[in-house]
């Protein structure tokens, strides 16, 4: 009897934690900066469109002379908008195949809330689980 009670008890725990924060692929650290950054982005772009304009261009006259500093130059104006990034919540995973996921997640930057979607692909299962993560929408909530 108590051989089937912890039995029980293990198949009911590992049943029920399957998605617990620390095994959930949404809110892994790696996931969620790299959806903050990209939001980050896009807040940038949208609010300044002639210098995140420039930026490209300048990246891209940068990449073919070798030079490296402009993506540094590039991430220095974005981080102020990544700290002001707030983490509202973040949805359990949809599995969408095997290793793939999609989630969403809801930040909020200077009283707007907004809800990005996005993909996780995990891409490595061994001792840490890596993720890859693509971005697929962004919505303002009003």
């Amino acid at each position: 009897m108590k051989v089937y009670r912890l039995w029980l008890l293990s198949l009911f725990f590992t049943a029920g934690c399957q998605f617990l924060p620390w095994n959930n692929p949404c809110s892994s650290d790696h996931a969620l900066r790299e959806v903050k950054k990209g939001l980050a982005i896009q807040i940038y772009v949208e609010n300044n469109p002639e210098k995140a304009l420039s930026h490209f261009f300048i990246s891209m006259l940068s990449a073919f002379s070798g030079q490296d500093n402009t993506e540094k130059a590039f991430e220095s104006e974005i981080e102020p908008i990544v700290k002001k990034l707030e983490l509202k919540d973040v949805s359990k995973p949809t599995k969408k195949s095997e290793k793939e996921y999609m989630c969403s997640a809801v930040f909020e930057y200077e009283g707007q809330k907004r809800v990005v979607e996005y993909e996780v692909k995990e891409i490595h299962s061994g001792k840490e689980k890596l993720y890859k993560v693509e971005i697929i929408d962004t919505n303002k909530v009003e």
